[in-house]
């Protein structure tokens, strides 16, 4: 029993000296990071030539002063145009041609996975970023019949760019030609019974392009407008999350064309997303409007907007499976580019909040 006691009492002896001598540290996370530029961490936005290959040092520094470990990974959001050596920062010029303006951000990321950023512009005022068609009005101008139709001329920006050429293309040169390289216009072979619409365009040598509705000839033009969802495949702008078309759902809706336009986001962060892309009318008058939109448990809430006046609000698409008719208010075209909106004002409340944009319908209002 003695022997028993004597070797419990040592080993909270022991025990008592382990405590006493490993003190546990609370370590200190980094809360912020700040990246800069050749060593200035205030200067965290450069410009560079799109054939630069002398790259600036980046430099990040972590707070607080004590945070226990400062260790950095470094990432481009564009290693096809910039390299940048996750351990040491730095970074190399690819091979790669520019043919327009490029942004890389490059990220500092802490082990707690908190950022710093900066950012690196490549090609400012090289390369075209903007083309405009001259003498139409909101994307639409009005040829009579007969008469003289004066050549078509576009305005390029930024103006430091050196390569101002465009190509003119016409939609229909059997009634509206256009010369490639001039602009220069003429009447087609065509004789026409009708007005007609035309698209004439005009794109730069990087892809920049601009493009116009143009009526040609006298009557009145159709009073309705029908345009599917996956037509605005490629022109849909987006605050966040994904865009596509999609083109089949096995036991879904029945769409009433090939598909719909379909966006999703994490709910998390889906108050607020935006979808928005230009669509372009003949009609210039009140309509009455309808929005095709896809009901789904994954799906969200919805306003909408066309020409930035709200038309439908908290259109809820939350629900069994289905394709329903949402009217819209007050909607109010002009002929040539008008803009639908939605933004999300309510989530699914799953992981995934979802839009679905099947079809648009305007019809213009009558007395």
């Amino acid at each position: 029993m003695k022997k028993t006691l004597l070797t419990l009492a040592a080993i909270a002896v022991v025990a008592v000296a382990c405590d006493d001598d490993d003190t546990y540290v609370i370590p200190t996370p980094v809360d912020r990071v700040v990246v800069g530029f050749n060593g200035d961490t205030t200067v965290n936005a450069i410009s560079l030539s799109s054939v630069a290959t002398d790259m600036p040092t980046v430099t990040a520094v972590a707070f607080p002063d004590d945070a226990t470990n400062k260790e950095i990974y470094w990432i481009s959001s564009e290693p096809g145009v910039i390299e940048i050596d996750s351990k040491t920062g730095v970074m190399t010029r690819t091979d790669s041609v520019l043919t327009q303006i490029s942004t890389v951000v490059i990220t500092a990321r802490a082990v707690n996975a908190l950022d710093g950023t900066a950012t690196i512009t490549l090609g400012r005022g090289e390369f075209v970023e903007g083309v405009a068609i001259n003498g139409a009005a909101n994307g639409w101008m009005d040829i009579s019949a007969t008469g003289d139709i004066p050549a078509m001329a576009a305005t390029v920006s930024p103006s430091t760019v050196l390569d101002k050429t465009v190509t003119w293309r016409s939609s229909n040169p059997d009634v509206l030609a256009v010369n490639a390289a001039t602009g220069a216009v003429t009447r087609g072979s065509t004789a026409l019974t009708a007005p007609a619409i035309v698209t004439i365009s005009a794109t730069a040598a990087n892809g920049v392009k601009d493009e116009i509705q143009v009526k040609i000839g006298e009557g009145e033009l159709p009073e309705t407008l029908a345009m599917e969802g996956e037509s605005f495949d490629g022109k849909t702008t987006i605050s966040e999350g994904s865009i596509a078309i999609q083109l089949g759902w096995g036991g879904g809706p029945a769409w009433s064309g090939t598909g719909q336009l379909w966006w999703q986001t994490n709910s998390v962060t889906a108050i607020g997303s935006t979808v928005k892309f230009n669509f372009t009318s003949t009609i210039k008058s009140e309509c009455k409007a309808v929005v095709r939109l896809t009901k789904a448990v994954d799906f969200g809430i919805w306003n909408i907007k066309i020409n930035g006046v709200l038309v439908g609000e908290n259109l809820d698409c939350r629900g069994a499976l289905s394709v329903v008719d949402f009217p819209l208010d007050n909607v109010t075209l002009v002929r040539g580019t008008n803009t639908f909106e939605a933004i999300c004002s309510g989530v699914s409340g799953i992981a995934k909040t979802m839009l679905g944009i099947d079809k648009l319908t305007f019809e213009v209002v009558t007395e």
